[in-house]
């Protein structure tokens, strides 16, 4: 957490600053200047899947995103803590970003868009992540994970109504921003999909 805090510091000290600069931290040591700054000033956003990043993202980014959470995970863990991490370092945290990326999906046989979901359903069995390197070992581990969890990691649906609702759930648990994270097996079929009837069916709501 040191670590990472130290880094957001230093990121953002590389777009402001106005000459070159020795930054001497207990993680980091850098002498530098960055001469083409980002214009217009892009947002930081911090990754946060736990309660203590979401709090320091709320008080040195401009946002977080979490993936693979549920949206009651979602509000009652991670938004409450960078809430409370951005109220304590005096910022408003409802102009800053709260996003979701939602691991999508899409097929109209239900069994085909649970096929493709599994496909990297090897990284929802703990410990995965942090043992596992090789990725045809991580496709094979998918095989372990029931499809009652890969629907609750994931939306996988054979309908727009049912990727409207998923998102809808992230919205009013307090997101601002959904990712669309698209793994579908046909994926030439989701852009008409979306424009069609996902995208009109949210702006409606």
């Amino acid at each position: 957490m040191e670590r990472l805090a130290e880094a957001i510091t230093l990121i953002q000290r590389c777009w402001h600053a106005d000459d070159y600069f020795t930054h001497a931290g207990e993680y980091f040591q850098s002498f530098f200047y960055l001469y083409t700054k980002p214009n217009p000033p892009i947002p930081l956003l911090c990754a946060a899947n736990g309660p203590r990043t979401a709090r320091v993202a709320g008080m040195q980014a401009d946002g977080f995103c979490c993936v693979g959470v549920s949206p009651e995970d979602f509000e009652q863990r991670l938004l409450p803590a960078f809430v409370a991490g951005a109220t304590s370092a005096g910022r408003n945290p409802d102009t800053m970003q709260k996003i979701v990326w939602v691991p999508t999906t899409y097929h109209p046989d239900r069994g085909e868009a649970t096929r493709a979901a599994r496909l990297e359903a090897g990284v929802l069995v703990h410990g995965a992540l942090g043992r596992i390197t090789d990725p045809r070992e991580m496709e094979a581990l998918g095989a372990s994970v029931s499809d009652e969890e890969i629907r609750r990691a994931s939306c996988v649906a054979s309908t727009a109504d049912e990727i409207v609702a998923y998102f809808r759930a992230y919205a009013d648990a307090g997101a601002t921003h959904v990712v669309w994270g698209d793994l579908s097996p046909e994926p030439d079929l989701v852009p008409q999909l979306a424009r069609d009837e996902v995208i009109p069916a949210l702006r409606a709501a």
